[in-house]
């Protein structure tokens, strides 16, 4: 901790001794440097779209695995239709 504080002080004591001097930077490098930025952002909003696409597309896949699945139990608990035709058979035959 002391060689923190030790370190913090001669910052301190280096940041009062600077000069206040207000100079901007060069019009050029604030040209090249919004540019960059510029860049920089419209990279950042093409990202941010692939993510919202992709993470559709799971979605999408999510569902349609659960549509299928569904599918498959719902016709597995339907009797079928020759089952049904030979019960129907039988119970007529113990009719009075």
């Amino acid at each position: 901790m002391k060689h923190i504080d030790h370190q913090l002080q001669r910052l301190l004591k280096a940041a009062s001794q600077a000069s206040d001097s207000s100079a901007s930077l060069p019009v050029s490098m604030e040209r090249q440097v919004l540019a960059q930025w510029k860049r920089q952002r419209r990279g950042l909003g093409e990202m941010a779209i692939q993510r919202v696409l992709s993470w559709a597309m799971v979605c999408a896949c999510l569902l349609l695995t659960m549509c299928f699945a569904w599918t498959q139990y719902v016709e597995a608990r339907q009797t079928s239709e020759a089952l049904t035709l030979v019960n129907s058979s039988i119970q007529l035959s113990f009719l009075p």
